[in-house]
Formats: structure tokens, sequence, C-alpha cells
């Protein structure tokens, strides 16, 4: 009924999620447009060929590893997250990658503030971001995620 118009798709998917994840670095954006992006990313994701979500994906945890900021980690942290709530299972084949970085974020927001009670906000919200991240790895693709529960379970009850 509307012709083969899946070439245009893909790439329009494509070029969408690039001018998403630009939008998602750039700094000059206030806290309430970057969750839209998020939110839009996760859409997005949805609906994006295995090839394009590995790319996300790839893109994702690079920019978490790269940032220099709690901050800028805690946005890319919540932006995997929005996206496993988004593809579900699709997003199992990258829990080898993920799981250990964001276990070992936690480990590294809670070193000296095991009880999560003091004074460091930002590091709270990682933590929490993280944590939130694994509910939706567990309850979409828990499988993948149980060789990670041991240590997630030793992270959470320290």
């Amino acid at each position: 009924r509307f012709g083969d118009n899946r070439v245009v798709q893909w790439s329009d998917q494509e070029n969408m999620a690039t001018s998403l994840l630009s939008m998602l670095k750039s700094k000059q954006y206030k806290s309430s447009l970057r969750k839209k992006v998020i939110a839009c990313i996760g859409a997005l994701s949805a609906v994006l060929a295995d090839r394009q979500l590995d790319s996300l994906m790839r893109t994702l945890l690079s920019d978490v590893r790269s940032s220099t900021s709690k901050a800028e980690k805690q946005k890319y942290i919540q932006c995997i997250g929005t996206v496993s709530r988004n593809v579900g299972f699709r997003i199992g084949q990258h829990l080898r990658e993920i799981a250990p970085l964001f276990l070992q974020i936690v480990n590294q927001a809670t070193e000296g503030d095991v009880s999560m009670d003091g004074e460091n906000e930002q590091d709270h919200e990682v933590v929490e971001n993280c944590l939130n991240a694994f509910e939706s790895f567990v309850l979409r693709c828990s499988k993948e995620v149980a060789p990670h529960l041991d240590e997630l379970c030793v992270v959470t009850l320290n």
C-alpha cells in the first residue's frame, strides 16, 4: 500500500539515532530536554534493527566509559536502562559488557560511603540508576544476567 520504503526508514532511523545521541552528548541542553531525548532514544530503540541496536549500545557503553563527570555517567546509564525497558530481551547479548561495568560503577560510588547516607547526592543517583537498569535486566533477560546476580547481591547488601 505504501510501497517499499524500508531502506528509507532504516536510514532515517540511523539519522534519528545519531541526532538524538548528539543532543544527549551536548552540554548546552537543560535536563528536561535530556530526559525527553532519553525517552525518544528508548522509543526509537524498540524499532531499530539488530545491527542498529548493536551500534547504539556500543556507542552508549563507550560514552559511559569515557564520561568524565558523574552527571555524564548518570545520563548514559539512565539511557541504557530506558533502552533496556523498551527493547526487552534484545539487550541480553550486551549484558556481558553492561553488567560488569555497572557493578564497577556501583562499587566505586559506594566505596567511601557504604551506608549511602553521606552527602554525595550525585553518587546516590548513579547507584540508583544502575540498580534501576539491573531491575530491567532481571525482568527482561534473567538468563543472561544470572551470572552477575551473586555479585549484585554482594554489592547491594554490603
